[in-house]
C-alpha cells in the first residue's frame, strides 16, 4: 500500500485478505488498472488499460503496463 501511495495510484479496491484494485494516471495514455493479488506466496499483477477510459486506436499502453508490473515487484521484493 505504501508503494501504491507513493505512486499517487488511486486505490478503488483493498480487500485486507488479499486484493488490491488501483486507477493508475497515464502519461502516454489515458490510464491503466492495476490489480494485485496475494495467494499464499505468490504475488498475481495484472494491469490492463483502464476500461471505464475511452477506447484508443494506439496501442502505447503495453509500455504502461510493463512498468506497472515491474514496479509491483520491486515493491514486493523490497518488502
Amino acid at each position: 500500500m505504501d508503494a501504491i501511495h507513493k505512486a499517487q495510484w488511486h486505490v478503488q479496491i483493498h480487500n485486507l485478505d488479499s486484493r488490491i484494485v488501483a486507477a493508475v494516471p497515464g502519461t502516454i495514455t489515458m490510464g491503466d488498472r492495476v490489480e494485485v493479488r496475494f495467494h499464499t506466496t505468490d504475488v498475481l499483477v495484472n494491469s490492463i488499460c483502464d476500461p471505464k477510459k475511452a477506447w484508443r486506436v494506439t496501442g502505447f499502453g503495453f509500455w504502461e503496463n510493463a512498468d506497472n508490473i515491474r514496479y509491483i515487484r520491486r515493491a514486493v521484493a523490497d518488502i
